[in-house]
């Protein structure tokens, strides 16, 4: 309302005052697609920078968190840094696009794996019911666009919606399997509501700026750390080019660090990263800092390096979170090897990529794969 403030002054008339109301604006709202270890973190920082959020998730996990607390931890990388441990419960639940209808959001964030963006017709439901009726509605993809950005198109959704985004923290849910110690503590038993760990939040934005700087602007003021880059894309396929086939190599020695460096594969596994890098130069444009890396950083001296060091420097247990997280999305890693093989068939002197080739021959993913 316009407020009227009457005062009286000795000599003077009584003089009216009015003060133009200022409008307050509705909270960002946002949909999260997935309420697992990425999910999470995102929500309580978007909720931090005064956003609405509402999770999309299966039948099963909606029971688990309408009602309950969710419980994050964020442990900081310094030696002498101390954990800070939060719950919230400021979300809502949903379970299909159709509860959806009519609903506004200013953007959709997709936090699932890539393989399961193809699951079902969910997604082609999310873009049917939410995003295609809605023009300001962005939808935030945060998976490889080598292989997901067709499939987003194919579903019609307009071009000036698509909003890439990059994960750059590194989170999980607490307790590891056969972690070492405890860098968490575990809130509940079920995996909803399970604690999650998580490092180094940050997040990256590329698209038009009338969905990426509102978005960056709430993630920032959540203390999520966000950039808007021109090209997230190129920037995760030089990324995805370096862990790819390092996940590869581990997976083929059982997720050990110290198996890996005497197994003899250190240099298998850089040159099929040296390999990836020239692909993701090929494909996203050269890049000067990712060619000195390629041809002077990796090397199998620095990944032995690297290897003895991770284990001490991570304050959870890296290999234990590899092993977990990357068994769980071990189909996308797969995704991603094959399309940068598919890629490199294309990319001058890069047809055979032997050293990429070598590891997949050594992994049972493939070789299922090639015996079904």
């Amino acid at each position: 309302c316009t407020h009227k403030h009457m005062h009286a002054q000795t000599n003077k008339p009584t003089q009216t005052h009015k003060h133009t109301k200022k409008t307050k604006m509705a909270p960002r709202r946002y949909l999260i697609v997935g309420a697992g270890a990425v999910g999470q973190p995102l929500c309580a920082h978007l909720v931090l920078g005064g956003a609405s959020v509402a999770f999309l998730v299966k039948e099963k996990y909606a029971a688990e968190s309408k009602g309950n607390a969710l419980t994050l931890e964020w442990l900081s990388m310094l030696p002498w840094g101390k954990s800070l441990r939060t719950t919230f419960t400021q979300f809502d639940v949903y379970t299909s696009a159709l509860e959806l209808k009519d609903q506004a959001f200013d953007a959709v964030i997709l936090t699932v794996a890539s393989t399961a963006l193809r699951q079902g017709e969910w997604l082609k439901e999310l873009a049917d019911i939410v995003l295609k009726p809605s023009p300001t509605t962005a939808l935030v993809f945060t998976t490889s666009a080598m292989s997901d950005l067709a499939l987003l198109e194919s579903l019609e959704i307009p071009q000036n919606q698509l909003v890439q985004g990059g994960i750059s923290f590194i989170s999980w849910q607490a307790p590891l399997p056969d972690e070492k110690f405890e860098a968490v503590r575990s809130a509940g038993k079920s995996k909803m509501l399970a604690t999650v760990g998580y490092v180094l939040p940050s997040f990256l934005l590329s698209g038009p700026a009338e969905h990426t700087k509102p978005l960056a602007e709430v993630m920032n003021r959540g203390k999520m750390p966000c950039s808007i880059l021109k090209d997230v894309e190129a920037e995760q396929a030089f990324a995805e080019a370096m862990l790819m086939p390092l996940l590869v190599g581990l997976e083929n020695c059982d997720w050990s660090f110290s198996t890996m460096r005497n197994s003899g594969l250190l240099g298998t596994t850089t040159g099929a990263m040296r390999e990836c890098l020239q692909v993701a130069q090929a494909e996203a444009g050269p890049n000067k800092l990712w060619k000195f890396l390629s041809f002077f950083v990796v090397r199998s001296w620095n990944l032995y390096l690297l290897s003895l060091a991770a284990p001490w420097v991570m304050p959870f247990d890296i290999q234990a979170y590899l092993k977990y997280h990357f068994c769980k999305v071990g189909d996308q890693t797969k995704q991603y090897i094959d399309d940068f093989r598919r890629a490199g068939e294309h990319s001058e002197g890069l047809n055979a990529m032997p050293n990429l080739a070598a590891l997949v021959g050594k992994n049972w993913r493939w070789k299922m794969a090639k015996a079904a």
